[in-house]
């Protein structure tokens, strides 16, 4: 008689691991030299190196292509800089599903290999493209991400997720991969268009309304000061984002998402489907100030906040220039609701939505009114 037969023999497979990585804050950062770039590459021997850097980043800054060679120069007995590939970024490089595959022929062709670097030059859509590409190739070639947006910098990019769009679903194919490091460069910055910077602030007011009061009172006390883009006052705003971001990550109990509830994606479910509405006119972070209004609203008509709360807080982003509605939302609420089954769907098919319960803390929702949002959507 077979051994196994009508028995079951179970192996129990436990390990655990010590995950970290750095988030640098500074300016300049390809003029600095070996003992700065020490703590994000491993200089035990010559690494190879491919760059990629945003379209978008090279048009603002026509020399960050010449600083990123003498960068690499000064660093040839640590660093092989094997290519620097100028790559469309914004939502357009997340749709095209070769994209991730034409990273990995490159990586091929210049025999990076799991010991060699990857590092990407750019806005948070280039970072989730190329990093999920460099997560897959190999089982995971290092990463070095350099946000050049407000909200690449203190949200998206300081984060352990990757993905790409598919089937008209935002980060529908993706991974959860830690970079070895993220290296912020306050200057680039300094050239965001006006659109770009501002609407990177909504990630900001997301992580503050649910996590940090203190926090929330100083963005809407400081809104003209962030319009204005007084310096002091955006570093700050950037690294106290990065640093309730990073804290949810190490400290929420949950850093790879398996369970449902995500409360960094406070005002997101109908952000991504509007995004998607909307052929991606709308940026990111305008679509999430959209969300946050919405469902500020919904939070103070079920009871979690005080009307005049809510009020206050979607006052004080209309003041700083973020949209509030969209006539998507009002006039194809139906398709805009189509969201919420996809967000259930993409968080593991229990509906769990984030929402402030008393500002600077949060609880998770289970159900949501269609026609009470609908109301409150119209309202808007």
């Amino acid at each position: 008689m077979n051994a196994y037969q009508n028995s079951k023999i179970e192996l129990k497979q436990n390990f655990s691991l010590s995950h970290g990585y750095p988030v640098v804050f500074s300016r300049s950062i390809f003029t600095q030299g070996k003992v700065f770039w020490s703590s994000i590459f491993d200089f035990s021997k010559s690494r190879k190196v491919g760059v990629y850097v945003d379209k978008g980043v090279v048009e603002a800054h026509p020399i960050i292509l010449s600083q990123i060679q003498d960068w690499a120069s000064s660093l040839n007995s640590e660093l092989d800089l094997c290519f620097i590939e100028v790559v469309q970024g914004g939502e357009s490089c997340k749709n095209q599903i070769g994209f991730p595959e034409k990273i990995a022929k490159q990586c091929l062709d210049h025999n990076l290999c799991r010991h060699s670097y990857i590092l990407c030059v750019g806005g948070g859509a280039l970072l989730d493209a190329v990093g999920f590409a460099a997560s897959i190739t190999h089982r995971g070639i290092r990463f070095v991400r350099v946000p050049t947006t407000v909200l690449a910098q203190n949200d998206s990019g300081v984060g352990v997720k990757n993905g790409v769009n598919r089937f008209g679903i935002k980060n529908f194919l993706g991974t959860f991969t830690l970079p070895d490091a993220v290296v912020n460069d306050f200057n680039f910055i300094d050239l965001l268009d006006d659109r770009t910077y501002l609407s990177g602030i909504a990630e900001a007011f997301k992580v503050a309304i649910i996590k940090d009061k203190k926090f929330l009172d100083w963005l809407i006390s400081n809104v003209n000061n962030l319009k204005d883009r007084v310096p002091l006052d955006v570093e700050y705003m950037i690294h106290q984002t990065a640093k309730l971001h990073l804290e949810h990550i190490g400290k929420g109990g949950d850093p790879f998402e398996y369970g449902s509830s995500r409360p960094l994606d406070f005002g997101h479910w109908s952000a991504h489907k509007l995004e998607a509405l909307t052929n991606h006119e709308l940026l990111h972070g305008e679509a999430v100030a959209i969300g946050i209004a919405l469902d500020l609203n919904y939070a103070a008509a079920i009871g979690l906040i005080a009307t005049e709360e809510a009020h206050y807080i979607i006052h004080a982003m209309k003041q700083l220039g973020l949209p509030i509605v969209h006539p998507i939302i009002r006039d194809k609420f139906n398709a805009v609701w189509d969201g919420l089954e996809e967000f259930r769907e993409h968080i593991g098919g229990e509906l769990c939505i984030a929402m402030p319960q008393n500002l600077g803390h949060r609880t998770d929702i289970y159900s949501v009114d269609k026609e009470l949002m609908f109301k409150l959507a119209r309202q808007l």
